[in-house]
């Protein structure tokens, strides 16, 4: 079926998707085809490339998503709302600090850090695989200069991963001639002293839809849609471990699919 599929097939197939569900799934995923194509013209003149083409987008679209079918567009807010939650084992499950592990683990693999920050990761790593730990979950964070996303913090563990959230088309603030994320920097270092914690020991990430570099070259950036895998596979696991599947495991597998494809 795929091969018999030529230009106006796969734009009757997108234009459709459109129609019956919500535009925000299909923009994105046509965002990143032409963010990974480096010659968009060639994939309608080589049928192999096409059918690449085709397959990827069958793949990915997953007709039935009840957050799409409901039309649900929420804000940069509303969703990092949700991933603190994520995070934080106090809403009632435990696939926190799994998660965090697993970002983290992603955030190294993307090969953007330093060897000092990449040193730290492995080290937060480590103390999160040592059992249960405590850490902390802020959102909204208030500094002299910013106020940072989601603050993940452990006097414990000697550490502050700092994530900076930002929706498509979201850019960077630029306020008296210092860019959002230099001044999230200066203050999660302001705060060392009252989370008694090394100011070598913070990690910076970017989060995107699209993973697109930071202003701040000392910002690790993770895409939604690594983002989410990370989510889903620590929740897999999880549920084979236990041979059972909780509402919570449901509930964060539903959104980890909806927003890896925003």
């Amino acid at each position: 079926m795929i091969k018999n599929f030529g230009r106006r097939d796969a734009e009757g197939l997108i234009t459709s998707w459109r129609t019956e569900f919500a535009d925000i799934s299909a923009a994105a995923t046509l965002m990143r085809w032409r963010n990974e194509c480096l010659e968009a013209s060639r994939l309608w003149d080589d049928s192999a490339d096409s059918e690449r083409l085709l397959t990827s987008f069958i793949s990915q679209i997953d007709p039935f998503d009840c957050f799409s079918i409901a039309g649900w567009q929420p804000n940069e807010n509303q969703m990092s709302n949700v991933i603190a939650a994520i995070f934080n084992d106090n809403w009632g499950h435990n696939y926190g600090q799994n998660v965090l592990k697993e970002v983290l683990s992603v955030l190294h693999n993307n090969a953007s850090l330093t060897k000092t920050q990449s040193s730290t990761v492995k080290r937060i790593v480590r103390f999160l695989s040592r059992g249960r730990r405590r850490f902390s979950i802020k959102r909204e964070q208030r500094g002299d200069l910013s106020r940072a996303d989601i603050d993940i913090f452990s006097p414990e563990g000697n550490f502050l991963v700092r994530i900076e959230h930002k929706i498509r088309f979201g850019t960077e603030t630029y306020i008296k001639g210092s860019r959002q994320t230099d001044r999230l920097t200066v203050d999660a270092r302001s705060l060392v002293d009252e989370l008694q914690i090394s100011p070598d020991n913070i990690i910076f990430i970017l989060l995107s839809p699209e993973g697109k570099p930071a202003a701040n070259r000392e910002f690790g950036s993770i895409s939604y849609a690594q983002f989410a895998e990370a989510i889903k596979r620590t929740v897999i696991r999880k549920i084979h471990s236990k041979r059972q599947v909780d509402s919570s495991a449901m509930t964060i597998l539903g959104f980890a699919q909806f927003y890896g494809r925003l």
